[in-house]
């Protein structure tokens, strides 16, 4: 009797240490998935405050090409035009990007493994990069069009 009491007690410690070794990969696999969740969203919120100043300027580039049409030269509609369509373009990107956000936990909760969810998360992280520079560019373009365009209407 001593002897099984002994077995069951040594059989539930390394079940236990078992479980433990389980719970502490577990719990280092969600927390790399969050550090990686992380570093997309701050690639995202770096520019999500931009987001208005994209949509002003493209309607203040539209705006202008279309009150000064008969002034502004068709090159320059024409080139303006096409910086307010990256505008576009580039809010839509933030949008698309928004919409498919992958989020760890349902991720997990949908049977995908840590190295899936890594692979979804580190693709999101290049997918913002991407958002982030393509934002960036087409404001820069942005502003530089509206100045442009505002010294030749004054």
């Amino acid at each position: 009797m001593k002897n099984f009491l002994f077995l069951l007690f040594v059989s539930v410690l390394i079940a236990c240490n078992g479980e433990a070794d389980n719970t502490a990969a577990a719990e280092a696999q969600m927390a790399a998935q969050k550090e990686l969740s992380d570093a997309a969203m701050a690639v995202h919120d770096e520019v999500m405050p931009m987001m208005g100043e994209i949509n002003r300027l493209k309607r203040q580039i539209e705006g202008l090409v279309e009150s000064e049409a008969e002034t502004l030269p068709e090159a320059t509609q024409e080139q303006a035009l096409s910086v307010a369509e990256d505008l576009k373009d580039a809010n839509e990107a933030m949008m698309t990007w928004m919409s498919n956000i992958p989020m760890p936990d349902k991720l997990r909760n949908a049977g995908q493994t840590h190295e899936q969810i890594m692979t979804a998360l580190s693709d999101s992280n290049t997918a913002a990069t991407a958002m982030n520079e393509q934002i960036k560019r087409a404001l820069e373009n942005g502003r530089a069009t509206l100045a442009s365009l505002q010294r030749q209407v004054e």
